[in-house]
Protein backbone atom coordinates (compact mmCIF):
# COMPACT_ATOMS: atom_id res chain seq x y z
CA UNK A 1 0.00 0.00 0.00
CA UNK A 2 2.92 2.43 0.96
CA UNK A 3 4.11 1.47 -2.65
CA UNK A 4 1.31 2.67 -4.03
CA UNK A 5 0.90 6.11 -2.76
CA UNK A 6 4.99 6.66 -3.41
CA UNK A 7 4.51 6.11 -7.12
CA UNK A 8 0.82 8.43 -6.98
CA UNK A 9 3.34 11.27 -5.07
CA UNK A 10 6.07 10.64 -7.92
CA UNK A 11 4.21 10.67 -10.59
CA UNK A 12 1.94 13.99 -9.18
CA UNK A 13 5.63 15.56 -8.66
CA UNK A 14 7.06 15.16 -11.84
CA UNK A 15 3.95 16.26 -13.67
CA UNK A 16 4.28 19.26 -11.51
CA UNK A 17 7.54 19.97 -12.21
CA UNK A 18 6.53 19.22 -15.90
CA UNK A 19 4.45 21.65 -15.49
CA UNK A 20 6.58 24.21 -14.38
CA UNK A 21 9.29 23.43 -16.24
CA UNK A 22 6.87 24.16 -19.07
CA UNK A 23 6.01 27.23 -18.06
CA UNK A 24 9.03 28.71 -17.78
CA UNK A 25 10.18 27.03 -21.06
CA UNK A 26 6.72 29.55 -22.58
CA UNK A 27 7.80 32.12 -20.35
CA UNK A 28 11.31 32.34 -21.57
CA UNK A 29 10.57 31.80 -25.36
CA UNK A 30 8.20 34.08 -25.10
CA UNK A 31 10.33 36.83 -23.59
CA UNK A 32 13.08 35.21 -25.44
CA UNK A 33 15.64 35.40 -23.02
CA UNK A 34 19.30 33.98 -23.08
CA UNK A 35 21.42 32.06 -21.12
CA UNK A 36 25.04 31.99 -21.41
CA UNK A 37 24.38 34.08 -24.51
CA UNK A 38 23.04 31.50 -26.06
CA UNK A 39 19.92 31.83 -28.42
CA UNK A 40 16.56 31.59 -26.71
CA UNK A 41 15.88 28.55 -29.01
CA UNK A 42 19.19 26.58 -27.08
CA UNK A 43 17.94 28.84 -23.74
CA UNK A 44 14.31 26.52 -23.78
CA UNK A 45 15.92 23.71 -24.43
CA UNK A 46 18.83 24.14 -21.49
CA UNK A 47 15.87 24.81 -18.72
CA UNK A 48 13.96 21.37 -20.53
CA UNK A 49 16.75 19.65 -19.62
CA UNK A 50 17.21 21.24 -16.35
CA UNK A 51 13.35 20.48 -15.13
CA UNK A 52 13.44 17.34 -16.48
CA UNK A 53 17.06 16.85 -14.60
CA UNK A 54 16.16 18.34 -11.70
CA UNK A 55 12.21 16.28 -11.76
CA UNK A 56 14.75 13.63 -11.85
CA UNK A 57 16.75 14.38 -9.19
CA UNK A 58 14.08 15.33 -6.98
CA UNK A 59 11.99 12.43 -7.75
CA UNK A 60 15.00 10.48 -6.59
CA UNK A 61 15.40 12.17 -3.48
CA UNK A 62 12.18 12.57 -2.47
CA UNK A 63 12.22 8.90 -2.92
CA UNK A 64 15.43 8.45 -1.07
CA UNK A 65 13.94 10.39 1.73
CA UNK A 66 10.63 9.32 1.94
CA UNK A 67 11.11 5.14 1.56
CA UNK A 68 14.31 3.62 2.90
CA UNK A 69 13.54 0.76 0.35
CA UNK A 70 14.58 3.31 -2.27
CA UNK A 71 17.78 4.60 -0.57
CA UNK A 72 18.69 0.64 -0.20
CA UNK A 73 18.19 0.42 -4.00
CA UNK A 74 20.23 3.47 -5.16
CA UNK A 75 23.24 3.32 -2.75
CA UNK A 76 23.47 -0.48 -1.55
CA UNK A 77 22.42 -2.65 -4.20
CA UNK A 78 26.18 -4.18 -4.57
CA UNK A 79 25.69 -4.79 -0.62
CA UNK A 80 22.21 -5.58 -1.10
CA UNK A 81 23.02 -8.33 -4.05
CA UNK A 82 26.20 -9.58 -1.81
CA UNK A 83 24.21 -10.11 1.11
CA UNK A 84 21.21 -11.86 -1.12
CA UNK A 85 23.60 -14.25 -2.27
CA UNK A 86 24.91 -14.94 1.03
CA UNK A 87 21.01 -15.51 2.13
CA UNK A 88 20.45 -17.77 -0.63
CA UNK A 89 23.51 -19.79 0.01
CA UNK A 90 22.05 -19.75 3.86
CA UNK A 91 18.62 -20.66 2.31
CA UNK A 92 20.13 -23.64 -0.21
CA UNK A 93 22.50 -24.74 3.46
CA UNK A 94 19.05 -24.13 5.41
CA UNK A 95 17.08 -26.38 2.85
CA UNK A 96 19.99 -29.00 3.35
CA UNK A 97 19.66 -29.15 6.77
CA UNK A 98 15.56 -29.43 6.77
CA UNK A 99 16.26 -32.36 4.86
CA UNK A 100 18.62 -33.92 6.89
CA UNK A 101 16.19 -33.03 10.17
CA UNK A 102 13.16 -34.52 7.90
CA UNK A 103 15.38 -37.46 7.51
CA UNK A 104 16.55 -37.39 10.63
CA UNK A 105 12.77 -37.18 11.87
CA UNK A 106 11.47 -39.57 9.63
CA UNK A 107 14.65 -41.88 11.42
CA UNK A 108 13.73 -40.73 15.10
CA UNK A 109 9.49 -41.31 13.96
CA UNK A 110 10.63 -44.90 13.00
CA UNK A 111 12.13 -45.73 15.94
CA UNK A 112 9.73 -44.15 18.37
CA UNK A 113 7.48 -45.99 16.39
CA UNK A 114 9.78 -49.09 17.40
CA UNK A 115 9.64 -48.26 20.71
CA UNK A 116 6.32 -47.72 21.05
CA UNK A 117 5.59 -51.15 20.04
CA UNK A 118 8.47 -52.48 22.20
CA UNK A 119 6.68 -50.58 25.20
CA UNK A 120 3.42 -52.44 24.27
CA UNK A 121 5.10 -55.83 23.94
CA UNK A 122 6.98 -55.09 27.08
CA UNK A 123 3.91 -54.00 28.50
CA UNK A 124 2.29 -57.19 28.19
CA UNK A 125 5.06 -58.90 29.22
CA UNK A 126 5.17 -56.88 32.34
CA UNK A 127 1.30 -57.72 33.00
CA UNK A 128 1.87 -61.57 31.83
CA UNK A 129 5.08 -61.45 34.74
CA UNK A 130 3.30 -59.72 37.10
CA UNK A 131 0.34 -62.13 37.24
CA UNK A 132 3.15 -64.52 37.28
CA UNK A 133 4.79 -63.17 40.26
CA UNK A 134 1.67 -63.47 41.51
CA UNK A 135 0.91 -66.93 41.04
CA UNK A 136 4.88 -67.32 42.57
CA UNK A 137 3.79 -65.58 45.50
CA UNK A 138 1.08 -67.74 46.26
CA UNK A 139 2.62 -71.04 45.39
CA UNK A 140 5.67 -69.60 48.14
CA UNK A 141 3.36 -68.73 50.50
CA UNK A 142 1.92 -71.78 50.48
CA UNK A 143 5.30 -73.10 50.28
CA UNK A 144 6.32 -71.18 53.90
CA UNK A 145 3.31 -72.55 55.28
CA UNK A 146 4.46 -76.15 53.89
CA UNK A 147 7.60 -75.62 55.04
CA UNK A 148 7.07 -74.68 58.56
CA UNK A 149 4.88 -77.88 58.65
CA UNK A 150 7.65 -79.58 57.82
CA UNK A 151 10.28 -77.79 59.77
CA UNK A 152 7.95 -78.30 62.91
CA UNK A 153 7.60 -82.70 61.56
CA UNK A 154 11.34 -82.52 61.51
CA UNK A 155 11.97 -81.42 65.03
CA UNK A 156 9.61 -84.16 66.40
CA UNK A 157 11.26 -86.78 63.83
CA UNK A 158 14.57 -85.33 65.04
CA UNK A 159 13.60 -85.66 69.24
CA UNK A 160 12.25 -88.98 67.86
CA UNK A 161 15.60 -90.15 66.22
CA UNK A 162 17.24 -88.76 69.19
CA UNK A 163 15.76 -91.11 71.40
CA UNK A 164 15.94 -93.91 69.48
CA UNK A 165 19.54 -93.08 68.88
CA UNK A 166 19.69 -93.05 73.02
CA UNK A 167 18.02 -95.70 73.30
CA UNK A 168 20.20 -97.74 70.62
CA UNK A 169 23.36 -96.57 72.59
CA UNK A 170 21.95 -97.89 75.67
CA UNK A 171 20.88 -101.19 73.95
CA UNK A 172 24.47 -101.38 72.57
CA UNK A 173 26.04 -100.50 76.29
CA UNK A 174 23.73 -103.58 77.28
CA UNK A 175 25.00 -106.12 74.06
CA UNK A 176 28.09 -104.88 74.79
CA UNK A 177 28.36 -105.21 78.41
CA UNK A 178 26.47 -108.74 78.01
CA UNK A 179 28.62 -110.07 75.66
CA UNK A 180 31.44 -108.62 77.84
CA UNK A 181 29.54 -110.45 80.32
CA UNK A 182 29.55 -113.88 78.52
CA UNK A 183 33.27 -113.57 77.52
CA UNK A 184 33.49 -113.10 81.55
CA UNK A 185 31.45 -116.43 82.15
CA UNK A 186 33.37 -118.41 79.64
CA UNK A 187 36.46 -117.41 81.42
CA UNK A 188 34.54 -118.29 84.56
CA UNK A 189 34.52 -121.65 83.98
CA UNK A 190 38.21 -122.04 84.74
CA UNK A 191 38.30 -120.00 87.38
CA UNK A 192 35.64 -121.64 88.68
CA UNK A 193 37.63 -124.73 88.46
CA UNK A 194 40.16 -122.54 91.11
CA UNK A 195 37.34 -121.52 92.95
CA UNK A 196 37.16 -125.30 94.01
CA UNK A 197 40.93 -125.59 94.52
CA UNK A 198 40.14 -122.65 96.76
CA UNK A 199 37.53 -124.34 98.38
CA UNK A 200 40.07 -127.77 98.79
CA UNK A 201 42.37 -125.22 99.95
CA UNK A 202 40.17 -123.91 103.27
CA UNK A 203 39.50 -127.50 103.65
CA UNK A 204 42.74 -128.53 103.73
CA UNK A 205 42.96 -125.54 106.51
CA UNK A 206 40.53 -126.92 108.34
CA UNK A 207 42.30 -129.84 108.27
CA UNK A 208 45.84 -129.64 108.43
CA UNK A 209 46.09 -125.95 108.07
CA UNK A 210 46.84 -126.03 112.23
CA UNK A 211 49.90 -127.72 110.97
CA UNK A 212 50.81 -125.34 108.17
CA UNK A 213 49.88 -121.77 110.59
CA UNK A 214 51.90 -123.77 113.12
CA UNK A 215 55.32 -123.98 111.07
CA UNK A 216 54.70 -121.29 108.09
CA UNK A 217 55.09 -117.79 108.55
CA UNK A 218 52.07 -115.83 107.65
CA UNK A 219 52.22 -113.85 104.68
CA UNK A 220 49.35 -111.73 103.95
CA UNK A 221 46.58 -111.31 106.51
CA UNK A 222 42.95 -111.06 106.22
CA UNK A 223 41.60 -107.87 104.50
CA UNK A 224 45.12 -106.59 103.55
CA UNK A 225 45.24 -104.19 100.88
CA UNK A 226 47.20 -105.64 98.05
CA UNK A 227 46.09 -102.47 95.43
CA UNK A 228 43.69 -99.80 94.94
CA UNK A 229 43.26 -96.78 92.31
CA UNK A 230 40.85 -93.92 92.81
CA UNK A 231 37.94 -94.59 90.16
CA UNK A 232 36.47 -91.52 88.42
CA UNK A 233 32.33 -91.68 86.95
CA UNK A 234 32.16 -92.54 83.34
CA UNK A 235 34.09 -95.26 82.91
CA UNK A 236 33.19 -97.24 79.90
CA UNK A 237 33.07 -100.75 80.30
CA UNK A 238 36.24 -101.54 78.43
CA UNK A 239 37.97 -99.13 80.20
CA UNK A 240 36.30 -100.53 83.65
CA UNK A 241 37.78 -103.90 82.79
CA UNK A 242 41.17 -102.97 82.03
CA UNK A 243 41.14 -101.41 85.40
CA UNK A 244 40.18 -104.66 87.28
CA UNK A 245 42.11 -106.63 85.28
CA UNK A 246 45.82 -104.51 86.29
CA UNK A 247 44.63 -104.34 89.62
CA UNK A 248 44.09 -108.52 90.05
CA UNK A 249 47.50 -108.38 88.24
CA UNK A 250 49.16 -106.18 90.54
CA UNK A 251 47.50 -108.34 93.70
CA UNK A 252 48.78 -111.54 92.13
CA UNK A 253 52.56 -110.12 91.64
CA UNK A 254 52.16 -108.67 95.31
CA UNK A 255 51.24 -111.75 96.78
CA UNK A 256 53.64 -114.19 94.33
CA UNK A 257 56.66 -111.98 95.45
CA UNK A 258 55.18 -112.52 99.89
CA UNK A 259 55.80 -115.69 98.96
CA UNK A 260 51.94 -117.32 97.64
CA UNK A 261 51.73 -120.17 95.23
CA UNK A 262 49.77 -122.49 93.53
CA UNK A 263 50.96 -125.42 92.47
CA UNK A 264 51.38 -125.95 88.89
CA UNK A 265 50.44 -122.42 87.84
CA UNK A 266 52.21 -119.58 86.97
CA UNK A 267 49.50 -117.61 88.98
CA UNK A 268 49.48 -117.07 93.24
CA UNK A 269 46.20 -116.40 93.26
CA UNK A 270 42.53 -117.33 93.22
CA UNK A 271 39.51 -114.57 92.20
CA UNK A 272 36.09 -114.62 94.12
CA UNK A 273 34.01 -113.86 90.74
CA UNK A 274 31.14 -113.21 92.55
CA UNK A 275 32.44 -110.06 94.51
CA UNK A 276 34.36 -109.27 90.77
CA UNK A 277 30.25 -109.02 89.24
CA UNK A 278 29.09 -106.56 92.00
CA UNK A 279 32.52 -104.48 91.84
CA UNK A 280 31.73 -104.11 87.68
CA UNK A 281 28.15 -103.43 88.28
CA UNK A 282 29.07 -100.81 91.12
CA UNK A 283 31.51 -99.18 89.19
CA UNK A 284 29.62 -99.14 85.68
CA UNK A 285 26.91 -96.79 87.96
CA UNK A 286 28.92 -94.62 89.72
CA UNK A 287 27.93 -90.78 90.36
CA UNK A 288 30.61 -89.83 92.09
CA UNK A 289 34.57 -90.96 92.28
CA UNK A 290 35.60 -94.08 94.32
CA UNK A 291 38.31 -96.60 95.33
CA UNK A 292 38.84 -99.77 94.36
CA UNK A 293 40.85 -102.15 95.83
CA UNK A 294 42.02 -106.02 96.18
CA UNK A 295 42.13 -107.23 99.46
CA UNK A 296 42.92 -110.60 100.73
CA UNK A 297 39.86 -112.89 101.90
CA UNK A 298 42.10 -115.08 104.16
CA UNK A 299 45.17 -115.13 106.10
CA UNK A 300 48.25 -116.63 104.07
CA UNK A 301 51.00 -118.92 104.78
CA UNK A 302 53.50 -119.18 102.27
CA UNK A 303 53.29 -122.13 99.76
CA UNK A 304 49.89 -121.64 99.70
CA UNK A 305 47.21 -119.86 96.76
CA UNK A 306 46.47 -116.01 98.36
CA UNK A 307 42.23 -115.69 97.96
CA UNK A 308 41.87 -112.17 96.79
CA UNK A 309 38.49 -109.88 95.69
CA UNK A 310 38.06 -106.41 95.13
CA UNK A 311 35.44 -104.22 96.81
CA UNK A 312 34.58 -100.47 95.52
CA UNK A 313 34.27 -97.72 98.78
CA UNK A 314 32.76 -94.75 97.55
CA UNK A 315 34.17 -91.34 97.74
CA UNK A 316 32.92 -89.68 101.68
CA UNK A 317 34.93 -87.44 103.95
CA UNK A 318 36.44 -89.99 106.47
CA UNK A 319 38.29 -87.92 108.74
CA UNK A 320 36.43 -84.76 109.91
CA UNK A 321 38.65 -81.29 111.04
CA UNK A 322 40.16 -81.69 113.83
CA UNK A 323 38.75 -85.51 114.67
CA UNK A 324 41.58 -87.69 116.50
CA UNK A 325 43.12 -89.89 113.98
CA UNK A 326 45.77 -90.91 116.32
CA UNK A 327 46.21 -90.81 120.34
CA UNK A 328 49.59 -91.80 122.04
CA UNK A 329 50.33 -91.86 125.68
CA UNK A 330 52.88 -90.65 127.31
CA UNK A 331 54.47 -91.56 130.88
CA UNK A 332 57.50 -90.98 132.43
CA UNK A 333 60.20 -88.67 131.83
CA UNK A 334 61.73 -88.95 128.47
CA UNK A 335 64.42 -86.78 126.78
CA UNK A 336 62.55 -84.44 123.45
CA UNK A 337 64.60 -86.76 121.01
CA UNK A 338 63.52 -90.00 122.47
CA UNK A 339 59.93 -88.61 122.83
CA UNK A 340 60.56 -87.11 118.63
CA UNK A 341 61.58 -90.34 117.63
CA UNK A 342 58.68 -92.25 119.56
CA UNK A 343 56.33 -90.12 118.17
CA UNK A 344 57.08 -89.84 114.64
CA UNK A 345 57.49 -93.93 114.81
CA UNK A 346 53.94 -94.56 116.01
CA UNK A 347 52.31 -91.75 114.09
CA UNK A 348 53.54 -93.56 110.58
CA UNK A 349 52.94 -96.64 111.88
CA UNK A 350 49.20 -95.95 113.41
CA UNK A 351 48.73 -93.75 111.18
CA UNK A 352 48.93 -95.60 107.80
CA UNK A 353 46.49 -98.54 109.79
CA UNK A 354 44.06 -95.72 110.26
CA UNK A 355 44.07 -94.79 106.44
CA UNK A 356 44.02 -98.62 105.76
CA UNK A 357 41.31 -99.10 108.08
CA UNK A 358 39.01 -96.35 106.46
CA UNK A 359 40.00 -97.29 102.86
CA UNK A 360 42.24 -94.16 102.09
CA UNK A 361 44.35 -94.37 98.75
CA UNK A 362 46.56 -91.31 97.49
CA UNK A 363 46.58 -90.07 93.96
CA UNK A 364 49.14 -92.36 93.59
CA UNK A 365 47.14 -95.60 94.32
CA UNK A 366 48.48 -96.31 97.49
CA UNK A 367 47.10 -95.93 101.26
CA UNK A 368 48.56 -92.60 102.23
CA UNK A 369 51.31 -92.27 104.94
CA UNK A 370 50.92 -89.25 107.48
CA UNK A 371 51.90 -85.90 106.74
CA UNK A 372 52.68 -83.67 109.44
CA UNK A 373 55.11 -81.15 110.33
CA UNK A 374 58.23 -82.13 111.61
CA UNK A 375 58.96 -78.74 113.47
CA UNK A 376 55.73 -78.52 114.94
CA UNK A 377 56.37 -82.39 116.17
CA UNK A 378 59.79 -81.29 117.71
CA UNK A 379 58.05 -78.48 119.54
CA UNK A 380 55.60 -80.85 120.58
CA UNK A 381 58.35 -83.57 121.96
CA UNK A 382 60.28 -80.88 123.37
CA UNK A 383 56.68 -79.50 125.71
CA UNK A 384 55.93 -83.01 126.57
CA UNK A 385 59.61 -83.75 127.92
CA UNK A 386 59.11 -80.17 130.06
CA UNK A 387 55.70 -81.90 131.51
CA UNK A 388 55.33 -85.02 133.91
CA UNK A 389 52.50 -87.44 134.44
CA UNK A 390 50.59 -88.91 132.14
CA UNK A 391 50.03 -87.13 129.03
CA UNK A 392 48.91 -87.76 125.72
CA UNK A 393 49.69 -86.45 122.03
CA UNK A 394 46.49 -86.20 119.97
CA UNK A 395 47.31 -86.27 115.85
CA UNK A 396 43.96 -84.72 114.34
CA UNK A 397 42.81 -84.42 110.75
CA UNK A 398 44.60 -80.71 109.49
CA UNK A 399 41.34 -80.63 107.34
CA UNK A 400 37.96 -82.55 106.54
CA UNK A 401 39.95 -86.27 104.80
CA UNK A 402 38.60 -87.92 101.99
CA UNK A 403 38.89 -91.37 101.19
CA UNK A 404 39.45 -90.50 97.17
CA UNK A 405 43.06 -88.87 96.24
CA UNK A 406 44.17 -87.63 99.80
CA UNK A 407 47.30 -87.34 101.59
CA UNK A 408 46.54 -87.86 105.64
CA UNK A 409 47.50 -84.52 106.55
CA UNK A 410 47.74 -84.49 110.75
CA UNK A 411 48.59 -82.02 113.46
CA UNK A 412 50.05 -82.90 116.89
CA UNK A 413 48.70 -81.69 119.50
CA UNK A 414 49.53 -81.96 122.94
CA UNK A 415 47.30 -82.77 126.22
CA UNK A 416 48.34 -82.85 129.76
CA UNK A 417 46.61 -83.83 133.12
CA UNK A 418 45.97 -81.60 136.31
CA UNK A 419 49.05 -82.73 137.61
CA UNK A 420 51.38 -82.10 134.87
CA UNK A 421 53.14 -78.58 135.25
Amino acid sequence: MFGLFLLLGVAALGGLIAFVGDRVGMRVGRKRLTLFGLRPRYTSMIIAVMTGVLAAISTLGISSIVSENVRIALFHLTKLRRDLAVAQARNLEMKNEYQRVTMALRQVTAKWETARQDLASTTERLTALTAAQQKVEEELRGAKEELAEKTADLVKLNEEYARARKEREEAEREVKFFQQRKENLESAIAILENQIETLSAQREYLGIGVVDFATRPIILHVGEVLAAAVVRPGKSFTATEELMVALLGRADQIAKARGAAIEGKTVATRVDMKRVTEAYKTLLKLQTPAVVRVVAGTNVVAGKPAVIYPEVLPDEIVFRRGETVIAVVLEGEETPEVLFARLLGEVFTAGKKAAAEKGMVDPEGVTPWPSLDLELLRETARQAAQSSGRREVKFIAARDLHRAGEILNLVPVLTVNKNGR
